[in-house]
C-alpha cells in the first residue's frame, strides 16, 4: 500500500517550484473569496484544501530561492491534485461509515454556514464576570497584557466589523482609532490573535508531529490559532467561519493550551454553572447535584436531573474537547480512551445515579423513561449510545462498565453526547415552547432506531422539531449588554 508521504511528496515538489510567499498569498486570496452557503463553490474550492496548501507552503515551501510566483492556473493544478488525493486515502475500515462521516463533519460542516453570533457571548458569560484576581484573569494579563473585559469588547468590535462588511478582507490600526481605548490595549489585542507569515511558520513547526500522517488531510486547520494574518501592516482575515469560530473559542483554547490540568480545575465549575444557567432559562424543572444526592444518597452523581411527567433526563457537564487525532481516528478504542474523562465517566455517573433512584422508585425511573445527556464544551461528534454500540459492541461495553448494556438503568440508545452549542440550541427551543427535553429525546431515539432516519449531529434532531434555530435568552441578553459596552467606547 502506498504511504501517505509518497502521495503527498509529488504535490509538495510541485508546490516548491514556486516562491513560498506567493503560494501563501494565493491561498489567502482564495480563502477570502470563500462563499458561505454556496455548496457548489465549496466543493470546487474547499477551504480546507487552501488551508492545507497554506500550511505546506509555510512549512515546506521554497523561501530561499527566487523561484517565480505562482499564477492562478498553477495554483488550480495544486487544488486539483488535492482533489485527486482523497480517493487514494483508503481508510483502514472502509465499511465503518459512522467514523468516516464523523471525520468529514469535523473538518467540513462548520464551513458551510456562519455560526450563530450569539455563541460569542458564551465566553462573556463564562469568563466576563471573573474577579481581577481570579487565576484566569491574572493569566490573561500576564500572557497577553490585556484584561478579559477589554479583550471581549475588542473581539466583539472585530467580529461585528467583518460580519457587517462581509466583503472586507482586512482591517488596519486606523479602524480602531475612534474607540475610547488605549493604543497599547489595541496592540495587545491584535497581537493575541494575529501573526505574520513567519510567525505562522514558526507556530506550525513547533506543533508539527514527527512524521506525516494522512489525518492531516481531514484536519481542522491549526492556523485557526491566528484568525488574522499580518501582511504589509494589514490584518487579513481568512474565511468568516474560521474568524468567528476562532474568536468564539479563543479563551478556552488558549487557557487550555497553557496548561490543560490547571485550566480545567478552574473551568469545570464555570462550565457546570453555565450549563445550569442555560437549563434554568429553558424553564424545565430540574434538580442540581446537591439535591439529587440528598435524594439518591452517596455515590457517583450527575450534575442535573430534568424531571417531567413523561421522562427523567440525567445530564452531566464535561467541559472538554477531543484533540485532532481522536477526532480523525478510525479506532473506536482509541477514541474512547481519549474521551474516557467525558464519555465513559459521564455514562458511569448516569448509570450510578439512575440505579440508586430506581431503587427508591422503580416505576418512576423505569429504563424506558430515562435518558442521559453528556454535555461537552466542543462537540465530540459521537452522536449517542447507539453509535457506541455500533463501534464497540455489547461485549466491549460490558467490559468497560462492568455490566451488560441490557441491564443498564438507562438504555445505551437513550444516551447522547451533546456539544454546548447544541445544548444551547435545545434550551432555546424549549424556552420558546417549540419542544421539551422529553419530546426531543423521544424523537431522537425513534429517529436513530432506523438507519434511514439516523442523524450524526444532535442539532439535526432539534431542527426536526424547531426549524427556526434559537438560543437561550441569556445569550441574547449577554449580546445586548456587550453591545452596550462597545457603544460606550465607540462614539
Amino acid at each position: 500500500m502506498v504511504s501517505y508521504y509518497d502521495l503527498y511528496k509529488p504535490i509538495r515538489n510541485q508546490l516548491r517550484k514556486y516562491s513560498g510567499q506567493s503560494v501563501c498569498l494565493a491561498a489567502l486570496s482564495r480563502l477570502q473569496q470563500h462563499r458561505v452557503g454556496d455548496l457548489d463553490y465549496l466543493k470546487a474550492q474547499p477551504p480546507w484544501f487552501h488551508f492545507l496548501l497554506l500550511k505546506w507552503a509555510l512549512v515546506e515551501g521554497d523561501w530561499l530561492t527566487t523561484n517565480r510566483p505562482i499564477d492562478g492556473h498553477a495554483y488550480n493544478k495544486l487544488v486539483d491534485r488535492l482533489h485527486d488525493l482523497g480517493p487514494k486515502l483508503v481508510p483502514p475500515d472502509a465499511d465503518n461509515l459512522p467514523l468516516f462521516l464523523r471525520r468529514i463533519a469535523y473538518q467540513q460542516f462548520w464551513h458551510q454556514s456562519l455560526p450563530p453570533l450569539s455563541g460569542f457571548c458564551r465566553q462573556t458569560l463564562l469568563f466576563g464576570d471573573l474577579d481581577s484576581n481570579h487565576p484566569l484573569s491574572e493569566r490573561m494579563r500576564s500572557e497577553f497584557e490585556i484584561s478579559l473585559e477589554d479583550w471581549l469588547t475588542l473581539a466583539m468590535f472585530l467580529l461585528t466589523t467583518f460580519v457587517t462588511q462581509p466583503r472586507a478582507r482586512w482591517i488596519g490600526l486606523p479602524s480602531f482609532a475612534p474607540l475610547k481605548v488605549s493604543a497599547a490595549t489595541v496592540v495587545a489585542f491584535l497581537a493575541s490573535i494575529s501573526t505574520d507569515l513567519k510567525g505562522m511558520r514558526d507556530h506550525l513547526r513547533q506543533i508539527a508531529p514527527p512524521h506525516k500522517h494522512e489525518s492531516e488531510y481531514r484536519e481542522v486547520t491549526p492556523l485557526i490559532r491566528y484568525p488574522l494574518v499580518v501582511v504589509s501592516e494589514r490584518y487579513h482575515r481568512t474565511t468568516l467561519p474560521v474568524l468567528i469560530h476562532s474568536l468564539q473559542h479563543f479563551l478556552y483554547d488558549r487557557f487550555r493550551a497553557f496548561d490543560a490540568n490547571w485550566f480545567m480545575t478552574s473551568f469545570g465549575p464555570l462550565f457546570e454553572r453555565y450549563v445550569e444557567n442555560c437549563l434554568a432559562a429553558s424553564g424545565e424543572t430540574y434538580m442540581n447535584e446537591a439535591q439529587i444526592s440528598q435524594t439518591a444518597g452517596p455515590g457517583k452523581t450527575v450534575d442535573f436531573l430534568i424531571k417531567s411527567a413523561a421522562s427523567r433526563v440525567f445530564a452531566d457537564a464535561k467541559g472538554v474537547e477531543l484533540r485532532h487525532n481522536a477526532m480523525t481516528s478510525y479506532s473506536p478504542d482509541y477514541i474512547l480512551r481519549a474521551a474516557e474523562s467525558s464519555v465513559l465517566k459521564g455514562i458511569l455517573q448516569g448509570l450510578s445515579t439512575a440505579d440508586r433512584l430506581r431503587g427508591l422508585d422503580s416505576s418512576e425511573y423505569a429504563p424506558e423513561n430515562c435518558y442521559l445527556l453528556v454535555v461537552t464544551y466542543k462537540d465530540l461528534i459521537l452522536s449517542g449510545g447507539h453509535m457506541l454500540v455500533h463501534l464497540l459492541g455489547h461485549s466491549r461495553l460490558t467490559e468497560l462498565t462492568g455490566r451488560e448494556p441490557s441491564s443498564w438503568p438507562i438504555p445505551p440508545e437513550h444516551i447522547y453526547f451533546v456539544g454546548i452549542e447544541d445544548f444551547e440550541n435545545a434550551c432555546g427551543a424549549i424556552e420558546r415552547r417549540d419542544t421539551t427535553f422529553s419530546d426531543l429525546l423521544t424523537h431522537a431515539v425513534t429517529q436513530d432506531s432506523e438507519p434511514a432516519t439516523r442523524k450524526l449531529l444532535f442539532h439535526q434532531h432539534i431542527a426536526d422539531l424547531a426549524p427556526n434555530r434559537s438560543f437561550p435568552s441569556i445569550l441574547d441578553d449577554a449580546w445586548n449588554k456587550k453591545f452596550k459596552d462597545l457603544e460606550a467606547i465607540h462614539p
